[in-house]
C-alpha cells in the first residue's frame, strides 16, 4: 500500500464530492457544502490547506432518498459505497459516508470498518420552533453521541484528566456501548431526527452533537454555485451568516499552532482495491 500526502488526500476526496454532486443534480436532490468545507470555498476557493475531510449537509427529506438510491444502485456506483449503519453493522457513526473502496484509510484509535476516502454527509433536521426546544434537542444526542465515540474505539483508553472513579464510571460505559454496539445508538440518535419535521423554524445536526447554536432554517432556503478546487459545488446563498454563527470573523487565519488536521488518520491506495476490499468486507 502507498500511504498518501495530505493532498494527495484532498484531491482523492474531491473526487468523490464530484461523483456525489452529479449523483445530487441527477435526482434534484439538495446538498450544500458545510462546516471547514464550506469556509474552504469561501475564503480559500477550495480546501483549507490543512484540512483532511469534505463536509455536506442535505435537508433531511433529500438525504433520506439520497441514502435509498445507493443503497439500490450499490452495484453501479462502485468503485464507490455508501457507509450507513443500515449497510455495515461495524460502522459506527449516525451520518453517512460516501466512500472511494479504492482506498483505505487506518482512522488511528477506531476499529476498521472498511473506510476509504470518504465525504461527510449530514442530515439536516427540523429543530423545534424555539431557542429553547432546539437547544433541549441538542442537548439530548450528548449521551448517545458519547456511548457511540466509546462503542466505535479499538480499545479502552483511559482518561488522563480523570481519577480513578472516574475512569471506572468509564470503563462501565464502555463495556455497555461494546455490549450494545455503535450500530445501535447510530440507529437511535437516526430515529429520533427523522421523526422531526423538517419544516420548522430552527434546523441543525441532531444526529451528531455541535456546539454550533441551531440555524434558523431560512438561512439554506437558497443556495448557489461557488467555486471549490476545479469544480463548482453548491453553497447556501446566506454563507456569510452561517460562516459568522459557526466561526466569527472567519475570513481571519488561525494562529500557526492550530493550523493542523482535525482527524487522526492515515490514507493508503491499495494496490490491487478488489482483492483488498473483498477481505475487508
Amino acid at each position: 500500500m502507498k500511504a498518501l500526502t495530505p493532498r494527495e488526500v484532498q484531491l482523492g476526496e474531491l473526487e468523490v464530492m464530484k461523483a456525489l454532486d452529479e449523483i445530487c443534480d441527477r435526482l434534484n436532490l439538495r446538498y450544500f457544502l458545510t462546516y471547514g468545507t464550506l469556509l474552504g470555498a469561501v475564503r480559500h476557493q477550495g480546501f483549507i490547506p490543512w484540512d483532511d475531510d469534505v463536509d455536506v449537509m442535505m435537508p433531511r427529506p433529500d438525504y433520506e432518498k439520497l441514502i435509498a438510491y445507493l443503497m439500490e444502485h450499490a452495484k453501479e456506483i462502485a468503485p464507490l459505497k455508501l457507509m450507513h449503519y443500515k449497510t455495515n453493522k461495524k460502522y459506527i457513526y449516525p451520518i453517512a459516508r460516501l466512500v472511494d473502496t479504492r482506498y483505505w484509510i487506518d482512522y488511528h484509535g477506531a476499529a476498521d470498518y472498511g473506510l476509504g476516502l470518504f465525504v461527510d454527509i449530514y442530515p439536516l433536521d427540523g429543530c423545534g420552533n424555539t431557542p429553547e426546544e432546539a437547544t433541549q434537542i441538542m442537548e439530548g444526542s450528548k449521551k448517545a453521541v458519547s456511548m457511540i465515540d466509546l462503542a466505535g474505539r479499538d480499545k479502552f483508553y483511559r482518561s488522563a484528566s480523570g481519577g480513578f472513579v472516574r475512569n471506572v464510571a468509564k470503563f462501565a460505559a464502555y463495556c455497555y456501548g461494546k455490549l450494545l454496539g455503535a450500530n445501535h445508538f447510530a440507529a437511535k440518535l437516526d430515529t429520533q431526527g427523522k421523526n422531526r419535521p423538517y419544516d420548522s423554524t430552527y434546523v441543525n445536526l441532531t444526529t451528531w452533537f455541535t456546539a454550533v447554536k441551531p440555524f434558523r432554517k431560512e438561512l439554506f432556503d437558497q443556495v448557489e454555485r461557488m467555486q471549490f478546487e476545479d469544480a463548482m459545488l453548491w453553497v447556501p446563498t446566506r454563507y456569510d451568516e452561517i460562516l459568522t454563527q459557526c466561526y466569527g470573523d472567519y475570513m481571519k487565519l488561525p494562529p500557526a499552532d492550530q493550523q493542523i488536521a482535525h482527524h487522526n488518520y492515515t490514507a493508503y491506495l491499495l494496490e490491487d482495491a478488489d482483492a483488498c476490499v473483498a477481505n475487508r468486507t
